[in-house]
């Protein structure tokens, strides 16, 4: 079974030697072709081609991605996850631990199960690292025109669409070492809300209670940590939320203190 590798990158303009090389000292396996990839929402360029269209002339039976600045550190990455795939027929990929540059402890899922489907990714906060992501070019033939757009967050939507036809596996070896990126975390829980009711729109809801739960549970926490950074609109429009999507598990979650925020009069600014 033949790999193609999607590099996936801002513009193309200027890929990372570093994960280029990673790519290139693979050994064991037949790399039909290298292809830089923008990512989800990002810009076409010539240098990088939307995921639709490397998907379609593609001409390999597996595909592998790797963000730009991440590189694998075993040569023997993609042999391995070939060779899990072939014994696990049923699965539409699967995905491994990878050492985060300048942090204390690795990425790792939920629980390190062997598997996870469809439930999992829509009910944790992302965590397939997608430098760590192999899969059957079979399950995503046809990349979807809506997830070319902002909300359509490659680290969601392509865990997503993938555990649609079958489960991830999980091998807990860190074959990869990826960037850590300073972020906000408040301002990327908000996003992953967004990300999830849209790409719910566009799926037809087929886990709407999961993504009930998923919006309920943290906007509670966002409006927590609203509350103790005293800015109680935020915290008031967040715990509202919350009580929109899940009334009784919010109310059993937020405790007593934040429930005054729902009837507490608006702060006027003078």
């Amino acid at each position: 079974m033949k790999f193609h590798v999607f590099i996936l990158c801002s513009d193309g303009a200027s890929v990372d030697p570093a994960t280029i090389a990673s790519v290139h000292a693979q050994r064991g396996v037949e790399i039909a072709g290298v292809e830089t990839v923008r990512a989800c929402g990002g810009p076409t360029t010539p240098a990088a081609r939307g995921m639709a269209a490397v998907l379609a002339d593609a001409d390999a039976d597996l595909v592998a991605l790797v963000r730009d600045g991440d590189r694998w550190t075993t040569r023997d990455k993609l042999r391995a996850q070939l060779d899990w795939l072939g014994e696990h027929e049923f699965a539409a990929g699967c995905f491994h631990a990878a050492d985060v540059r300048d942090a204390s402890r690795p990425a790792e899922p939920p629980g390190c199960a062997d598997f996870y489907a469809a439930e999992d990714v829509w009910s944790e906060s992302r965590f397939v690292p997608l430098s760590t992501l192999v899969f059957r070019r079979r399950v995503l033939a046809s990349w979807p025109e809506w997830c070319e757009r902002p909300l359509g967050h490659p680290d969601f939507v392509i865990p997503a669409l993938l555990t649609s036809d079958g489960p991830l596996g999980y091998v807990d070896e860190p074959w990869c070492e990826i960037a850590s990126t300073p972020s906000d975390a408040m301002t990327d829980l908000e996003m992953e809300i967004l990300e999830r009711r849209f790409a719910g729109s566009k799926l037809g809801f087929r886990h709407e209670a999961r993504l009930e739960r998923f919006v309920a549970h943290h906007s509670v926490e966002l409006a927590r940590a609203c509350l103790a950074e005293r800015r109680f609109d935020a915290a008031r429009r967040h715990l509202w939320r919350a009580f929109a999507e899940l009334p009784l598990a919010t109310a059993l979650r937020a405790g007593t203190m934040p429930l005054r925020l729902l009837f507490a009069p608006r702060r006027r600014v003078s």
